[in-house]
């Protein structure tokens, strides 16, 4: 995605549940780029969700809770999660069980 299209931290700040935004998210995910979403709950509440399938499965993991982590923070721990990913993939391929 490029980089025009990434989320702000003032975007995030006014986003809100049942309202979607111009680039055609729909009303509860907001799409960062790379995997990462905001996902903003009816209570108001906004978690970063990573999602992106693995072995042809889509899986989403919850990185944390907004504003305790931050955008810069939430695309770190995405890109972490994703070499984790990677790592896990290899190991099991040679048949060495991942932690």
């Amino acid at each position: 995605m490029a980089k025009a299209n990434r989320l702000t931290d003032s975007q995030i700040k006014t986003l809100k549940y049942g309202v979607p935004d111009c680039a055609g998210d729909d009303k509860e995910w907001r799409n960062d780029g790379n995997g990462l979403y905001i996902r903003v709950r009816p209570n108001g509440t906004k978690s970063w969700v990573l999602r992106r399938k693995i072995n042809g499965v889509t899986k989403k993991t919850t990185i944390a809770h907004y504003p305790h982590v931050s955008l810069r923070n939430a695309r770190l721990d995405a890109a972490q999660e994703r070499i984790d990913d990677k790592v896990k993939a290899k190991t099991t391929s040679r048949g060495i069980i991942a932690p």
